[in-house]
Parts: structure tokens; C-alpha cells; sequence
């Protein structure tokens, strides 16, 4: 059985407008995550799913309930840095998260202010570059770099604090097609060789069909927790939540609604040629 990571119980979190009026943007989200996991966090706007990603760092603290990261409760003002340390952060916009004039710089950032001794600094900056695929960029400037190079910089920054958990809250969202892929490789590549419990949010439903496991999230609470093909399956489920479903998974339901039953539903087009071959 898989270690546990991550585990909320009851978490709410609620939001007071100047008017003074609460609005709950969590309403008892109860979710247990293991170790190594690829987990896909869905949801429309409003959802509550950049809400979560920010009370598993301890950005936010629970209105009620808890969150535990590998036991730590966020709560606790003495487990903050812990927390922060085990369970790191890739925000939407990179230019958001550099802070330095140069790459080395900016990834050695994290350990600085962790206090980690400089030798160790140099090592990990090393390691954390290569990792993203960018080595040899050290002494050139983040503002110079393209999208998918600067969110790679930001990812090899939380890197660099040898984190256990990594969440990542719609990375992808302000790259083009290529800056997309290029970070979504190195995304994977976390976690199948290096066995890090990755967290993603996205609003990409063709992001989600490689995953372990896929969180869907609607009005603050779960509403769908399953592998892709078992979340795909309902499909009218998702369409009451506002989301669609992957392309070979909707033509599925198109031949189906026409009377061709392909059996299983696919999840991608390698899925979806796969059964059109069999049934051919």
C-alpha cells in the first residue's frame, strides 16, 4: 500500500466580502493522496480547486477541517516552513515566481532562505537544471528566456528545495502549444523517475488523460474521484459541471449515441484507434 502524503478532512475555507457576506469556496473536501501519486485536480472557474492547491502549501489556513501533509497539520504556525518544504508550488504565471537577474540565482533562491549551506546550494542548482532540461542557462537572464523556459526555471526553483510534493496550479495556462508540452514533459518526468507526488490543476481536459487519478471539483466539494477512464465515464456528470471530455473520448459517445459500441471508453486517441482496429 502506497505511503500517504497528503489527507484533508472536512476542509472548508470560506471567504468574507467587504459587504461582510461569507462564501464558501470549500465545503468539506475530504481527500487522501499516496505517495508517488499523479493526481489531476478539474473544475471550473469558481470550483474551489486554486483554493485547495493554496491550503495544501499553507498559503491559506482551513476555515474548519485540516489539512495534513505527511502528517504536518498546516495549522500549526511551527510546521509552516516544514510544510513549505515538503509540499512546493508552481503558480500559473512564471514571471510571478523569478525574482532574480540570473537563472543560477533564481533557482538557489528557495535553498537560500532555507539556510542551506552555499556548497550544497551550487550542487542542487546543478541538479534542479538538469532535471528541467536546462542546463547550461545559469548565467543567462529569466526575462530573456521563452514562456515553457521561464515556468521550467520556476519548477527548478521549487526543485532546488527538495520537495517531496509538488502542486502545480494551472502551469501550463499561459503557454503556447510548445511551452506547454515542453513543461508537461518535465512534469512527468518528476514524477516517473523521481517518484514525486505531483498535484495538477488544470482546465486542459487532454492534460488529464495521463494521470493516475483524477479529482473533479464542483461548488467546493468532490464530485468525481477516479482513474481518467472511470471519470470520462460520466460523461453526463461533467457536462453538469461545466467541463467537456477528451476528443476521443466524445467521438466515442457520438458512435455510440449512432449505435456502435466500442466497449471501453478511451481516453485517447491511441485508446480510440485501439478499439475502431478491434472492432474493424
Amino acid at each position: 500500500m502506497k505511503k500517504t502524503e497528503v489527507v484533508t478532512e472536512n476542509l472548508t475555507y470560506s471567504y468574507i466580502s467587504e459587504e461582510e457576506s461569507v462564501s464558501f469556496a470549500l465545503n468539506g473536501v475530504d481527500v487522501t493522496i499516496g505517495k508517488g501519486e499523479f493526481v489531476v485536480i478539474l473544475g471550473h472557474n469558481g470550483s474551489g480547486k486554486s483554493t485547495f492547491a493554496k491550503l495544501l502549501n499553507a498559503l491559506y489556513t482551513p476555515t474548519d477541517g485540516q489539512v495534513l501533509i505527511e502528517g504536518m497539520d498546516t495549522r500549526d504556525i511551527e510546521k509552516v516552513w516544514d510544510v513549505r518544504k515538503t509540499c512546493g508550488m508552481v503558480f500559473q504565471n512564471p514571471d510571478n515566481q523569478l525574482v532574480a537577474t540570473l537563472v543560477e540565482e533564481d533557482v538557489a533562491f528557495g535553498p537560500e532562505n532555507l539556510g542551506i549551506p552555499s556548497a550544497e546550494i551550487v550542487a542542487r542548482v546543478k541538479d534542479a537544471l538538469a532535471t528541467v532540461g536546462l542546463s547550461g542557462f545559469e548565467n543567462r537572464a529569466p526575462h530573456m528566456l521563452s514562456g515553457g523556459q521561464k515556468q521550467r526555471v520556476a519548477i527548478a526553483g521549487i526543485l532546488a528545495m527538495l520537495p517531496e510534493i509538488i502542486v502545480f496550479d494551472e502551469p501550463t495556462a499561459m503557454l503556447d502549444p510548445h511551452g506547454r508540452k515542453e513543461v508537461l514533459k518535465t512534469i512527468h518526468k518528476l514524477n516517473q523517475e523521481q517518484g514525486k507526488t505531483i498535484i495538477y490543476i488544470t482546465h486542459y481536459i487532454e492534460e488529464a488523460t495521463e494521470a493516475d487519478r483524477i479529482l473533479v471539483m464542483g461548488g467546493g466539494r468532490i464530485i468525481l474521484d477516479g482513474t481518467p477512464r472511470e471519470v470520462f465515464s460520466e460523461y453526463d456528470v461533467l457536462n453538469e459541471a461545466g467541463l467537456s471530455v477528451p476528443q476521443a473520448t466524445k467521438l466515442y459517445y457520438l458512435l455510440k449515441s449512432s449505435g456502435i459500441d466500442l466497449g471501453e471508453v478511451p481516453v485517447s486517441n491511441a485508446d480510440l484507434a485501439e478499439e475502431l482496429c478491434r472492432l474493424l
